[in-house]
């Protein structure tokens, strides 16, 4: 009976949250309804497509790039990058839905802001804006911990200098967005990014 119910998967969703069967979908995508009518909402977060060097000019300018991938990918909404600096971090920059995040194919991420930042995740970050899996270059700077707060290793301020935090997109648990040990600021690595 229950591989019946899974061939609507992408209708209504199956699965469940205790972690058996397959991840849950969300009919509803992006801000832009769908699913039940009282519920809120999903929210879209992926991995971005491209890597990039530690050198930002603020966590702003990160949120510019994520917005700038999203619309290029067709997603509608506001999008910021899971990235703390000195004057910020995603406790402060971020909204704090009560609805699904959600990959752009609809796999459920986490529920809401407390089940992104409580964890662990329902499934990996490791899903880019076209829906497609990351396969090459598994680290996102983040320069946060998993309750949205700054690391206080951010590359200097995302100056390309020093030690920073970072995530392993392939993971559930808080290694996602923060490693046992800081990195170095060489090299390139993806973002995360998130609707608001």
């Amino acid at each position: 009976m229950r591989g019946f119910a899974c061939l609507a998967a992408l209708v209504i969703g199956c699965g469940s949250d205790d972690g058996k069967g397959p991840p849950v979908v969300d009919a509803g995508m992006g801000g832009s309804g769908g699913g039940d009518a009282g519920a809120p909402a999903p929210k879209v977060a992926f991995v971005s497509s491209h890597e990039y060097t530690a050198v930002f000019d603020s966590a702003l300018d990160a949120d510019g790039r994520c917005g700038t991938l999203a619309s290029e990918a067709g997603l509608s909404g506001s999008f910021r990058a899971w990235l703390s600096d000195d004057e910020s971090s995603p406790s402060t920059r971020f909204t704090r839905p009560e609805g699904s995040y959600v990959r752009p194919g609809g796999t459920v991420i986490a529920k809401g802001w407390a089940g992104l930042t409580a964890g662990p995740l329902k499934v990996s970050l490791d899903y880019d804006e076209f829906d497609d899996e990351t396969l090459l270059g598994f680290d996102a700077w983040t320069g946060t911990r998993a309750d949205g707060t700054p690391s206080g290793q951010d590359c200097t301020n995302w100056t390309g200098k020093g030690q920073v935090t970072y995530g392993d997109i392939r993971e559930v648990d808080g290694r996602w967005t923060k490693m046992p040990n800081a990195g170095q600021c060489s090299g390139f690595k993806h973002l995360y990014c998130f609707e608001q």
